[in-house]
């Protein structure tokens, strides 16, 4: 059976301190901005977000509060990288890893469902879907964007990497829980497809490379598990559309890729 879950703000006392508290050092890091005082800005900015985390863990039912960790992460992350603060930018890096470990192991598979607007809304799908929009904008952010010319190059490519891979495998996820079984090949093609196409639309190497780890993965699906219970020239049939399907993406990645 599934909940339904419809999201409120009524009064909490522990809530509303948390965020009145938080609000107090996002004051004082204004203040310190003023006076020109670098490392208590980023110190009372950390102590500020660490406090609206500990309202939102305590205010919002227990398996929507990924929703709020992920907006935060991603606000922290891009102050991170507009104001050159590494340590918005670290910080930002570690909740992204506990982003992951709680949407494999909480979220995933969930039956929760959320009423809003007089429509229902699965939250597995939407949490996944959320967070995969973030970990891709803010890998495009760090692979294109001016703003991220002054990071190191070790931090840059760390980012660039780590932020997209993270995207397609909550996607991978999903769709194994989400679809048929019958039907999961065919996804994980169709999207390992979308995100070769991003990869040259938008030029990002990344993308591209993560396009190919998941048509390999549909590829394997489909010869070992797809395929283990047809007749042989049924499975030759199938080898060789595959391979030609391979092939012609593989020809059409070389011709793009001189291009980008």
């Amino acid at each position: 059976d599934r909940v339904c879950s419809n999201w409120n703000v009524r009064w909490d006392e522990q809530f509303w301190f948390l965020i009145l508290l938080a609000g107090f050092y996002f004051l004082f890091a204004y203040l310190f901005k003023k006076l020109k005082n670098s490392r208590l800005i980023v110190i009372n900015s950390v102590i500020a977000f660490t406090l609206v985390a500990m309202a939102i863990f305590i205010k919002v039912p227990e398996l929507s509060v990924g929703f709020y960790w992920i907006l935060e992460m991603t606000m922290l992350f891009i102050l991170g990288v507009y104001y050159k603060e590494q340590i918005y930018r670290t910080f930002a890096g570690i909740m992204s890893v506990l982003i992951m470990l709680r949407l494999g192991f909480v979220d995933l598979g969930s039956h929760l469902t959320y009423g809003i607007a007089n429509m229902n809304f699965q939250h597995d799908i939407l949490i996944f879907s959320f967070a995969t929009a973030c970990f891709f904008a803010l890998g495009s952010v760090v692979y294109k964007s001016q703003l991220c010319k002054d990071l190191m190059e070790e931090e840059r490519n760390l980012y660039s990497w780590a932020f997209p891979i993270f995207g397609t495998l909550l996607l991978v996820l999903l769709f194994d829980d989400v679809i048929v079984s019958k039907w999961l090949s065919l996804s994980w093609t169709l999207l390992g497809g979308g995100l070769l196409g991003a990869g040259f639309v938008l030029r990002n190497r990344v993308f591209r490379i993560n396009a190919l780890c998941v048509l390999s993965l549909a590829s394997l699906r489909v010869i070992f598990f797809d395929l283990s219970g047809i007749n042989t020239i049924y499975k030759i049939t199938a080898f060789t559309v595959l391979g030609a399907l391979l092939l012609g993406i593989s020809m059409v990645y070389s011709k793009y890729k001189v291009r980008n």
